[in-house]
Order: C-alpha cells, then sequence, then structure tokens
C-alpha cells in the first residue's frame, strides 16, 4: 500500500526562496498591495515552517496556498510567463477543482496562470513547491468574493466549495497515485 500526502495552507506571502524579489514582489513592508517579499528569502518564521513541512514531508503529491480573495485557482508559475513542464496536467487537474467549486451553486472560478489571470508575483509558495521540492500538483487558491472580509452570507457557501474542490482533487489524486 502506498502512503501519499496532500498539504493546504494559507499563506499569501513573497517570501519564498525562488525568483525571490524579482518582479512581482516589493521591498516596501507597508506596500498596499500585500506583495513585501521579506527582508531575504524565508525572513518570515510562517514560510519557514511551511517550506521545512514540504521538505520534510515524503511522497507529498498536492499543495495548494488558500488565499482570499479574488476567485481564481491559480497555476504556477508566478514570477514569469513561462509555463512549467507540467502545465498542460495542471490545468486539467485545476479545471477539475473549478468545476467541482462550479457545481455548488453555479459560481464560477477562473483557472489559469498568476500572470495570465492577474500579475507578476516573485517568490510564491507554489512557485518554489513546484521548482525545489519538484512536485506534481501545486495551486493558489483565491477564494470568492471582492473583499478581504467574506459577508457572512458567503461564509457557508464559500466552505462549501472549498470542500467539493478538495473532494474532487483528492478522487483524481487517488485514481493516478494508487496505481502500483
Amino acid at each position: 500500500m502506498y502512503e501519499y500526502y496532500i498539504m493546504y495552507v494559507c499563506t499569501a506571502c513573497r517570501n519564498w526562496d525562488f525568483a525571490w524579489g524579482q518582479e512581482g514582489a516589493s521591498d516596501d513592508p507597508c506596500d498596499p498591495g500585500q506583495s513585501y517579499r521579506g527582508d531575504f528569502a524565508f525572513s518570515e518564521v510562517e514560510s519557514l515552517n511551511i517550506a521545512n513541512a514540504v521538505l520534510e514531508t515524503e511522497n507529498l503529491v498536492f499543495y495548494n496556498s488558500l488565499h482570499s480573495f479574488g476567485e481564481y485557482v491559480l497555476l504556477p508559475y508566478g514570477y514569469t510567463e513561462e509555463r512549467p513542464p507540467n502545465y498542460d496536467d495542471l490545468l486539467v487537474l485545476g479545471n477539475l477543482g473549478a468545476d467541482a467549486l462550479a457545481a455548488v451553486d453555479g459560481h464560477v472560478f477562473a483557472v489559469g496562470s498568476i500572470p495570465d489571470l492577474l500579475y507578476l508575483a516573485s517568490g510564491s509558495s507554489i512557485d518554489w513547491v513546484l521548482a525545489e521540492k519538484g512536485l506534481k500538483y501545486a495551486y493558489g487558491m483565491e477564494l470568492r468574493g471582492r473583499l478581504f472580509l467574506l459577508p457572512p452570507s458567503l461564509i457557508c457557501v464559500s466552505g462549501e466549495e472549498v470542500f467539493r474542490f478538495h473532494e474532487a482533487i483528492a478522487n483524481a489524486l487517488y485514481e493516478e497515485f494508487s496505481q502500483p
């Protein structure tokens, strides 16, 4: 029997040691765009601890960083418009998850690379996990809403969407990785 692991984290910083400090990150700790990179790569204890957990976890097959807000399923890379070699696989699984999100109440999340949907964002966790850990599946998910404070009326449906997204992904990963 094989054991595989899935990791979900909530970190939006640009503090990861892959393409750190390049375009799409700010050296201003008061930057209003939430893109502060930190004083150096992994200068923030949260990103360092998550990175260590990723490195120490054997058989990790999926990584998802949850953020608010925007209604996106984001694929690497963020630091460049170049796509990773496994972009097509990332896109297929990302679309599967987005379909599960939409099945909850018809709300559509856009799927694509960070620069295609938003802007360049260097030093992201999903880029680092893909490049440094060699993980096949790494995503950022921008949750429902247009504000950082989700209205109470959307809390339950957002929770249902996130659950259905991860349920669909987990089922697909089980199919892919349960083969001997």
